[in-house]
């Protein structure tokens, strides 16, 4: 090898144009031997590295011929490599590693495996490669082009904590894979599950609105019964599934507190009525309305919480009881508690309340069906907002259900106080419920007003006989003896001017009070401080500088709502019947859409008021057909309509992912009338509050009705 650079190099420099005249032969010979040394010093040192490298090292020219394996390399399979010599063929020493049963090419032949090694070469985007020797050992190869085109490999064989660690990723794998298969199956079942319901639940509560008889109503209703009784052994079973999976999310979000518990409580309303229960709310007066937290989980919890105390409880009433403890920087510490006057539990059994697929195991309990999962999922949730859970119960008397979290504040002030004449002084309260009367009573005494209360409607009377004075009358509607309204009708044959207002029990207020101007404002309990505050401050405050709300917004107030134009966007025709006949008695102009793109049409051509649609339908889901309504409305310059989706995607993630394409709200099916009608009715008293409101507040009101 010296000698052919010998006698090239000579050659060159012989050349008669570039014969240096001042420089002899022996001189540039001499020159030469010193390159040449220098040379394969450079060579020797390169092998030295190689030769010392931690793993089995092979280097091959661009022929494909080896240059240099270590002694690593060999050791890897000695039978094969202990011959290789500088220049053999990298097919050779492919096939001698199969030869040596090193390396099994099944199912290819040996010819065709050795074809497919050599045209194999790692990308610099994935260099390496694990692989499975024929006796069972892994080995990690790792093959890299030189800048001059050589082929650089090293090979390590894998040691028991790298195996182990291979295993558990694999099996980390194989288990996420498992999961998002039973994440996608289990939302396809619930998907698959709702829509048939719908049309079983939905015609069930459409039957019980008609003409029946005494048994045909005991079979509606039963229907109706058993059905929603299958949908919250679906969702608990969905939603434990999800929290053993790890996979429930929170979606925190600012939420109104009060009103998340007012509107868990008017959900149960109707089951509390049919049993004669009271519902009542005790919130902390001094504890602020709005925070951050995961409001839909926080209903979740508070119907779970609430519908199980008046499943358990046969006379007197289920009242939740708010208290805010510590505050810690910008958050609240807030109790929560569900307190009833049911059955109990004995005290042996308490430690099994939470206890997943059972229910306390009790000769009283064994009537009363359920999952067993409610309130380990409840548990499960609060621990999730970093809370606790706990109980308290004596038997026979009922039981405390409670729960604490600490959730970040939005205002630092508690609710916003009307203001009150001075001429009002004394308030009476007449109420059958000692519980009822006393969170009243408190929540005037926050107003500066003296309170006096009484447990029936005679005791009203007597007080008001007695020229006491008083300047505010509320009464209960549902009391032994005289009710509520005939005490209005009373006290105002009597010659009282002041206010009167109706709270009740029943989920249908009575009217006929309301319409003969009897009564200044009526409420269904649990009464909502901010709509019993806004009440007061509307019929007392007199300062011109801050106009109350218009009419339509006062409880009890009899405005004639005007029509609302809906389009309902529904592929399948059980639920169109079954949307239809829920709201034929609404005051609406209802049109009907089989899917999204007709509802992007129809539209767009006239938009409507309100818009209802699902989700999943052909040619166009609600979804795409939102963002397309969405993007016309900004287009044209239209104030957004409100979207309300009606699907039976419920799993974690459905809602956040249906309001971030645009739309307003939610109901998961199978539907609710109550709900469906809400939604309607919210929308007739904007559109009613914005007539009705003067030039100067209707541009700050949130949902301007739509000039046509």
């Amino acid at each position: 090898m010296a000698l052919d650079i010998a006698v090239l190099d000579v050659a060159y420099v012989m050349d008669e144009g570039n014969v240096d005249k001042t420089t002899t032969l022996e001189e540039r010979v001499k020159e030469l031997e010193g390159r040449i040394a220098d040379s394969e010093a450079t060579r020797n040192r390169m092998y030295d590295m190689i030769d010392i490298l931690p793993d089995a090292t092979a280097v091959f020219d661009a022929q494909d011929r080896m240059v240099r394996v270590n002694q690593r390399f060999i050791d890897l399979c000695p039978e094969a490599f202990v011959n290789i010599r500088e220049g053999d063929s990298r097919a050779k020493m492919l096939s001698m590693a199969v030869d040596a049963g090193m390396i099994s090419p099944a199912p290819l032949s040996e010819a065709a495996w050795v074809e497919y090694m050599l045209a194999m070469t790692n990308s610099d985007e994935n260099p390496v490669n694990i692989a499975q020797l024929a006796d069972g050992r892994w080995i990690r190869t790792s093959q890299r082009i030189t800048a001059s085109g050589d082929l650089v490999g090293t090979y390590c064989l894998l040691t028991e904590t790298e195996l182990k660690q291979r295993a558990l990723i694999a099996a980390q794998k194989e288990a996420e894979d498992s999961n998002q298969a039973k994440s996608a199956f289990l939302a396809n079942m619930s998907h698959e599950i709702r829509t048939p319901m719908n049309g079983v639940v939905g015609i069930a509560e459409l039957l019980m609105d008609t003409s029946l008889d005494e048994e045909q109503r005991v079979f509606a209703n039963t229907i109706k019964n058993s059905g929603e009784a299958l949908l919250v052994i679906i969702n608990d079973i969905l939603d434990y599934s999800k929290i053993e999976a790890e996979q429930m999310d929170l979606f925190p979000e600012p939420f109104n507190l009060e009103e998340c518990i007012q509107e868990s409580m008017m959900l149960l309303a109707s089951k509390a009525q049919e049993k004669g229960l009271e519902l009542l709310v005790d919130y902390d007066m001094f504890l602020p309305e709005d925070f951050i937290g995961d409001v839909g989980r926080m209903r979740q919890i508070l119907l779970n919480l609430v519908g199980n105390a008046i499943k358990f409880t046969q006379e007197g009433h289920v009242l939740v009881r708010v208290v805010g403890m510590e505050t810690i920087h910008d958050c609240q510490q807030i109790n929560i508690a569900v307190e009833d006057t049911g059955i109990g539990i004995p005290a042996e059994k308490l430690d099994a309340v939470f206890s997943e697929f059972q229910q306390v195991d009790h000769a009283e309990n064994r009537k009363f069906e359920g999952t067993g999962l409610g309130l380990t999922i409840c548990r499960k949730l609060v621990a999730m907002m970093g809370g606790e859970m706990w109980v308290d119960s004596v038997h026979g008397e009922g039981s405390v259900f409670g729960f604490k979290v600490v959730l970040p504040r939005v205002t630092e002030d508690a609710h916003h106080l009307p203001k009150i004449s001075r001429a009002v002084s004394r308030a009476l309260i007449v109420d059958n419920g000692a519980q009822p009367r006393a969170i009243l009573c408190k929540q005037l005494g926050h107003l500066d007003l003296e309170t006096v209360a009484v447990n029936s409607a005679e005791e009203a009377l007597q007080y008001y006989n007695e020229d006491k004075g008083v300047d505010l009358i509320i009464a209960a509607y549902d009391m032994a003896g005289m009710d509520g309204e005939r005490l209005g009708i009373a006290l105002r044959d009597r010659g009282y001017s002041d206010t009167l207002i109706l709270v009740t029990s029943q989920q249908a207020l009575p009217a006929a009070g309301i319409r003969a101007g009897i009564f200044d404002a009526s409420f269904q309990k649990p009464i909502l401080r901010k709509e019993l505050f806004a009440a007061l401050g509307a019929i007392y405050t007199k300062d011109v500088d801050n106009p109350t709300l218009p009419p339509a917004s006062l409880p009890g107030s009899e405005v004639i709502l005007p029509p609302v134009r809906v389009v309902l966007a529904e592929d399948n025709k059980t639920n169109q019947l079954v949307f239809s006949k829920m709201v034929k008695s609404e005051k609406i102009e209802l049109k009907i859409a089989s899917n999204g793109q007709e509802l992007v049409d129809m539209v767009t051509e006239d938009m409507p008021d309100l818009i209802f649609t699902d989700i999943s339908m052909p040619e166009m889901d609600g979804v795409c057909a939102t963002k397309l309504i969405r993007n016309h409305e900004q287009n044209a310059g239209l104030e957004p309509t409100p979207i309300v989706a009606l699907t039976a995607h419920a799993m974690s993630g459905d809602k956040e992912r249906f309001l971030e394409a645009g739309m307003n709200g939610y109901i998961t099916k199978p539907l609710k009338k109550a709900e469906v009608i809400k939604e309607i009715n919210d929308r007739a008293k904007a559109m009613a509050q914005y007539d009705l409101a003067p030039p100067s507040l209707q541009q700050n009101l949130p949902i301007a009705r739509r000039i046509r």
